[in-house]
Formats: structure tokens, C-alpha cells, sequence
């Protein structure tokens, strides 16, 4: 099944004056039959789409719920939540 991503969203990820830039963000978070997935952007530009469980360069990721993501790295556990417009 292929995902669509709200056009909106993918604007902000890729517009360099919309979000800081300088670490990781959550820029979209999906449900979906198979569980809850988000969409990262890394200070470098890439986005990444995560599950629980997955290792990502920000950390593991612990949990995802309908606000945030929560994931665990060397300095301990970080939560990203979406960004305001």
C-alpha cells in the first residue's frame, strides 16, 4: 500500500525557513492497520519514516502516539512533537 503524505506537511519538511533545522524533528505522524509510524528530518535534510522498535541516527525509537515521538539515545530519552506553525 502506497502512503500519501499531506501536502502541507511535505512543504514544511522541505522549506528551509519553515522548521529549525539544526536537529532531529517530527514533521508527520501516520496510523495505519500496521501501527503507528512518524516521519523524521534529520539536521542534514533526509527524512526518515520510523516505527517503534527501529534504530534511527536520533535513537530508538520507544513509542509513538498521536502527539509525539519518544526516543531513547545516549543522552537519555527525547520527546519530539510537532512543530507549530
Amino acid at each position: 500500500m502506497e502512503e500519501q503524505t499531506n501536502e502541507t506537511v511535505a512543504s514544511a519538511a522541505t522549506d528551509s525557513g519553515a522548521i529549525d533545522t539544526r536537529d532531529t524533528i517530527l514533521v508527520g505522524l501516520i496510523t495505519s492497520a500496521d501501527g503507528p509510524r512518524a516521519m523524521l528530518r534529520y539536521p542534514e535534510g533526509t527524512i526518515d519514516t520510523v516505527a517503534p522498535g527501529d534504530l534511527t541516527q536520533a535513537g530508538r525509537v520507544v513509542a509513538i502516539d498521536q502527539v509525539q515521538v519518544v526516543l531513547q539515545g545516549q543522552r537519555g530519552q527525547r520527546i519530539l512533537t510537532m512543530p507549530r506553525g
